[in-house]
Formats: C-alpha cells, sequence, structure tokens
C-alpha cells in the first residue's frame, strides 16, 4: 500500500515537473519575441528622438505604449508587498539615478571644456539646476505651479513614471477581479491624468503614469485571455490600415510625457492596434539576435541614448568635424545606436568584474560604512558651501549638512552606557586633543595677546548679535563645541529631567523636553542672545539629537533603507522646506520652524538612503577611502578653520585663481588629506599607548 502511494507521489512529481518544463519553455519562447518587440520600441524612441516629424508621426504612435502593454504583460500575480516595492525601485530608480549622476558629472566637464566657465559659481550653478531637474523627473514640463525649472531631465522620465504606474496598476490587479471594472478605474485614472495636466504637472510625471495605466492593464489582458494567439492575418491588415489612417489624419501622436494626446478616442485606438501590430512582428522575427539582444539591454540602451540627449550633442558634432561630414539625422541615429552598443558592452562587462549586491548595511556590529559615507558627503559639502557658490545650491546643501552630524551623533548615542558622570568625562575626553590642536593653531594664527586669545577659545563664539559682541567668531569649529553641548544637555535631560521606568512614557516625555529646549533655542537665537560654545543653536539642534537617538532604539535607519522607495514621500518635503524656509544655524536662521525641522529630517534620511547606494558600490577601496575620510571630520574640520584661505592663497599663486573651480578641488583634497593625516597619526599614537599598557597589565 505504502509503496503504491509513494510510487503515484513519483508519478504527480513527475507530472508537475513537466508542467514547469514545459512553462519554462513557454516562458523562455515568449521572452524572446518580447525581447524583440523592446528592441523595435527602443529603436524607435532613439528614431524619434532624432527631430524628423514624419518618423515622429509613426513611431510616437507605439514605441512606448508597447513597453506599456508589455509590463503589464509580464506582470506577475503576486501580492503588492514591501518586497514588490523594493524590487521595482531598485530596477528602475537606481539606473535613473545613476544616469543622472553620470548627466550632471557630463554637464560640469562641458561646463569647462566646451564652454570655458571655470568659476566656481558657473560649476555650482550648473550643479544646482541638474539636482533641481533630476528631483522633479520631468521629461518636457519646465513649470510647477508657481517654481520655473532651469531645464527638465529628459527622455529618462519614463523610468519614474514606468516605477509609479506599475505600483497603481498592482494595487487595482490586487483589489478588483474583473477587467471591466479594472479598464473602467484605470481610463478614469488616466483622464484625470490628462485633465490635472493641463493645469499643474506634478513631479515625478506622476500625470505620465496615470496615462500608461490602461495600457498596462490591457498587456496583463492579453496574457490572461491568450489575445496575441487569436490575432491573424485579417486583423493585422486592419491594424495596418488603421496606422496608416492615423498617420494620414495627424490623430496618432500620443504625448505620455506630457500625459496628451491627439484625440482623446481615436488615438489610444490607434495607439493600441498599433501597438499589437509591432508586438505581432515581433513574435515573428523572434530569432532575430540583433533585436533581441538590443531588447534585453533596452534599459541600458535607454539610459544611454539618455545620456547622449543630454550632454553628447557637443561630442557628436566634435565627430563630425573630425569625420570631415554634415550633420544628418540618420548619421546621428547610427551614433547613438554605435554608442549605446559600445556602452552596453562596457555596462556588462563591469557588471561581471564588479558583482555586488544592494543589500541593506546592517546598522550594528562593525564599523558601518553608510554613517561612513554621510559624514564623509557632510563634510565634503561643508567645505564646498564656504565657497562662493549658487545661491540655490548652497540652500541646498545648508538644508541638512550640520544637522546630518547631529542626527548622527544622535544615532550612535548610547543611553545605557555607564554612569552619567563617566558619560561626561567620556564626552570631554574625546573633546580634550581636537580642542588642544585647535587651540595651538588659533594662538599662532593670531599672534595677539596668549590671555585674549584663551578668553576667545573659552568662550567660543560662533558669532554675536546681542551679547559678547566684542568676541571674536572661532568660525567653523564652533560646530565641534556645538556637538560636544548638545551631548551634554542630552545627557543631563536623561539625568535630572527624566525619571520614568515605563520605556513609552520615558520617550514622551524626553521627546516633550527635547522639542521644549528646541523652543527656547529658537527664542535665543531669533531675540539675538547668542550664547558661547553656541548652546543656544545646541539647544534648537537638540531635537534633531533626539530624533536620531529614536532611529536607532526603533531600528528605523534599517526600515528605511529596506523601503528606499519612501524617497518619494521624503524628497517632496525636502524641497519645500528649500523653496519656503532656510537653515543657517550659524546665522540663527531656521523659519518656518516646524516646516524647517521636517524638510531637513527629510533631507538627511534621503542622504542615508544614497549613502547606503554609494556604500554598496564603490567596493572595498571606495569604502577604505571614505571610511577614512568619515573618521576625519573632526580634524578636516580644524585644517578647514585655520588653512582655508591659506591654502587657497597658495594655489592662487600657483596660476589658480580663488574663483577657479580647480583652486577649490585641489584645496578640498588638501585640507582632507591633511585632515587624515592628523587622524591617522592620532590614533596610531593612541593604540600604542593602549597597547602598551595592556602589555604592563599582562606582566603584572
Amino acid at each position: 500500500m505504502n509503496d503504491k502511494i509513494d510510487d503515484n507521489k513519483i508519478i504527480e512529481l513527475e507530472n508537475k515537473s513537466n508542467e514547469n518544463t514545459n512553462i519554462n519553455k513557454e516562458v523562455s519562447i515568449k521572452l524572446k519575441w518580447i525581447n524583440v518587440a523592446k528592441g523595435i520600441c527602443i529603436i524607435a524612441i532613439i528614431l524619434g528622438h532624432m527631430g524628423q516629424s514624419n518618423i515622429n508621426n509613426i513611431v510616437f504612435a507605439f514605441h512606448l505604449t508597447v513597453f506599456f502593454i508589455l509590463s503589464g504583460y509580464t506582470l506577475k500575480n503576486n501580492k503588492i508587498d514591501n518586497k514588490y516595492i523594493s524590487t521595482k525601485f531598485k530596477r528602475l530608480m537606481i539606473p535613473y539615478f545613476i544616469t543622472c549622476f553620470f548627466i550632471m558629472l557630463a554637464d560640469v566637464i562641458l561646463n569647462l571644456i566646451a564652454h570655458h566657465d571655470f568659476t566656481i559659481y558657473g560649476v555650482s550653478s550648473t550643479l544646482a539646476q541638474d539636482l533641481i531637474r533630476i528631483f522633479f523627473a520631468s521629461g518636457t514640463i519646465k513649470t510647477f505651479g508657481q517654481v520655473a525649472l532651469p531645464s527638465r531631465i529628459g527622455a529618462i522620465w519614463f523610468l519614474p513614471a514606468l516605477f509609479f504606474s506599475l505600483i497603481i496598476c498592482k494595487i487595482i490587479i490586487n483589489k478588483i477581479k474583473k477587467y471591466r471594472y479594472r479598464f473602467g478605474i484605470t481610463i478614469i485614472i488616466a483622464l484625470i491624468g490628462i485633465i490635472t495636466a493641463k493645469f499643474i504637472w506634478l513631479p515625478f510625471s506622476i500625470q505620465s503614469a496615470m496615462l500608461a495605466c490602461p495600457f498596462i492593464i490591457f498587456g496583463t489582458f492579453l496574457k490572461d485571455n491568450n489575445t496575441l494567439e487569436k490575432i491573424k492575418l485579417k486583423e493585422l491588415i486592419l491594424f495596418i490600415i488603421i496606422l496608416i489612417l492615423g498617420y494620414i489624419s495627424n490623430k496618432n501622436n500620443l504625448y505620455f510625457v506630457t500625459a496628451s494626446m491627439r484625440d482623446i478616442i481615436l488615438t489610444p485606438i490607434i495607439a493600441i492596434t498599433s501597438s499589437l501590430l509591432i508586438i505581432k512582428i515581433s513574435m515573428y522575427c523572434e530569432k532575430s539576435k540583433i533585436l533581441n539582444y538590443i531588447g534585453e539591454n533596452s534599459l541600458h540602451f535607454m539610459c544611454i541614448h539618455l545620456f547622449l540627449l543630454e550632454c553628447g550633442n557637443w561630442f557628436i558634432s566634435k565627430i563630425y568635424t573630425m569625420l570631415g561630414v554634415e550633420s544628418k539625422y540618420y548619421y546621428t541615429f547610427i551614433i547613438h545606436v554605435i554608442i549605446c552598443i559600445i556602452g552596453t558592452i562596457i555596462i556588462k562587462l563591469l557588471k561581471k568584474l564588479y558583482n555586488k549586491t544592494d543589500k541593506a548595511c546592517e546598522m550594528s556590529g562593525k564599523r558601518n560604512l553608510t554613517i561612513d559615507v554621510v559624514r564623509a558627503i557632510c563634510i565634503i559639502v561643508m567645505i564646498f558651501g564656504h565657497a562662493k557658490i549658487d545661491t540655490t545650491l548652497r540652500k541646498i546643501i545648508f538644508s541638512f549638512h550640520m544637522m546630518a552630524f547631529v542626527f548622527m551623533s544622535g544615532y550612535l548615542y548610547k543611553s545605557n552606557n555607564g554612569s552619567y558622570f563617566k558619560r561626561i568625562l567620556k564626552e570631554i575626553k574625546r573633546l580634550i586633543l581636537p580642542t588642544i590642536l585647535f587651540s595651538i593653531l588659533y594662538i599662532i594664527k593670531n599672534n595677539y595677546e596668549v590671555i585674549y586669545e584663551i578668553r576667545n577659545i573659552i568662550l567660543a563664539m560662533s558669532f554675536s548679535k546681542k551679547i559678547l559682541v566684542d568676541i571674536p567668531s572661532i568660525g567653523p569649529y564652533y560646530f565641534v563645541l556645538l556637538l560636544f553641548s548638545v551631548k551634554i544637555i542630552y545627557i543631563l535631560i536623561e539625568r535630572f529631567l527624566i525619571k520614568e521606568s515605563n520605556e513609552n512614557k520615558k520617550t514622551i516625555k524626553q521627546t516633550l523636553c527635547c522639542l521644549g529646549f528646541t523652543l527656547i533655542g529658537v527664542f535665543f537665537g531669533e531675540n539675538g542672545y547668542w550664547l558661547p560654545w553656541s548652546v543656544d543653536v545646541a539647544m534648537y539642534a537638540l531635537i534633531f539629537f533626539h530624533i536620531g537617538h529614536l532611529f536607532n532604539k526603533y531600528n528605523l535607519i534599517n526600515e528605511l533603507l529596506k523601503r528606499k522607495y519612501l524617497y518619494f514621500i521624503l524628497a517632496p518635503i525636502w524641497v519645500y522646506m528649500i523653496y519656503s524656509g532656510s537653515m543657517e544655524i550659524a546665522m540663527r536662521k531656521y523659519e518656518p520652524f516646524g516646516l524647517v525641522i521636517f524638510g531637513s529630517l527629510c533631507g538627511i534620511l534621503i542622504l542615508f538612503i544614497f549613502a547606503n547606494s554609494i556604500s554598496n558600490r564603490i567596493g572595498k577601496i571606495g569604502n577604505k577611502i571614505i571610511g577614512l575620510i568619515g573618521s576625519s571630520t573632526i580634524y578636516i574640520l580644524i585644517i578647514h578653520t585655520f588653512f582655508n584661505y591659506k591654502i587657497g592663497d597658495y594655489i592662487d599663486n600657483l596660476g589658480l585663481n580663488k574663483g577657479n573651480i580647480y583652486n577649490l578641488i585641489v584645496s578640498l583634497t588638501i585640507q582632507i588629506i591633511i585632515g587624515i593625516i592628523i587622524n591617522s597619526v592620532i590614533t596610531l599614537i593612541k593604540k600604542t599607548i593602549y597597547n602598551m599598557k595592556k602589555k604592563e597589565k599582562l606582566q603584572t
């Protein structure tokens, strides 16, 4: 009996295995024609960007529509969850940001070699414009309500739009089973996108995503009903006739990029029929290796093509000059395709050489790389922000960089780490060496009476307004003492103000207490009572320290890094804060109160998202360098405080004037290297002393 049951089970398993094999074969066959269809459409996209109206009137009917339909066709029936959304974000948005990074880099290079603008202001202005258009992710439209953009991001708008359209459709598919309701809802969503686009354009090309939803649902309908197999020759002839009539009547242009179309009824019909025509042609040409290769790597082609559209015109014109030929759109098309193929080959080779996964770094255990990347970015942009840069870029930098240090300090703070006295003593010990180094340099630099300079060091004013107005500023080093003050205040709050055994009640009381100190700090700052050691700013910054501590306590950074798609919620708040408010802690500018706190916090969290992605992609050597910069920030800050201008003057004497971007780059590099050397020497001395003491203990 048991033997028979076992035999039956074996036969059943074999049948299931054969079914799975057949399904895999079917999927494999489908993938071939899907790649061919993508290959045809990516070529059509490149052709459509060559500026030929006759070609555009044909390809604009189907080139993006096919991509959206195929996205629906390949959509799995699994439930939407954090893993699904994170996977889509990684698949679509990481390539978006990487491409945007290279666009920024190329724009800076073009600024130098093509426009011969070597000024810090010119380069920083380019960076500011690129950051703005990267956020808004608009393909064409440059007005967002009252905000006018300097430029748009171009063809890569497709990636964020596809992300949102897939999420919307996935929710609809999970909630609604009947196709008539799915189509009805997505058509309404598309109409809302079209209508609202006439009045205001939303960031991330969301209205483009809304317009794409019915076509994605149509793709799922084709798969579930095996519709493609039912399309025969007579239907294909009809599709060709419809496409020709659409071309003649000029009704076939579907503009996803602006969420608009020539005719609200005829244009979608032409788009669907022409897309089905392309798909059927792809099925007949599924053995084409060239189209298969292009389609398989369509994302690489899309990103490289966009890069060429945004930054490659100057280089392509140089190619024409070098070859001695006249510029023609078909030559440009061929150049784009060739560069896309070469670029794809290079990318695939690099992926093989550097096979890194984008796993979220755990925020515990060994030294955290994400923290080091955040510190390194903050110290670099701080030095950059002290130069004469574009005002918009300055607002962006100042909106987060110093509070990010406070947030990280709170994140690394340990509540139950010895007695309160020992913890204060530990913080004082950490401050001793940097303060001694700072004091020596301060006295040597100013060459005044030692007692007078010691007084200035003790009071350590960032700036003065109504009190101690005769005390000069000690420069950027004020922030080290400010951070020390924040920690001491927080320790004292825990010791004297919060006496609660219940952890939740304790957290609430701590939060209210820190918020109260923050309001006091704002009152002192706004009324001109700027205190020694920037204690008034320290009180304001206490809320960021506390939030950082809570993020550690509840493991929120790890949760954030598992949900990087939260960027789409955090970024608008941060951008709105930058446009509506300001933060400059040394000058006590942090208004409007609540918006600046929320906006700055969102900027810090976005920084963590990008820092985590960077740390997972720069390899061991890159992380080693970043680690050295991140661990040396306090000494880099000291060098910057005293030698920033002197290093700039020295480089100026060598022929690179202070307004030159190369002067800033060399100066920044020198300051970082000196800071790393000082930190390494001090660390080595500490280790040597520690080892000697350890050896003495063992001997005794």
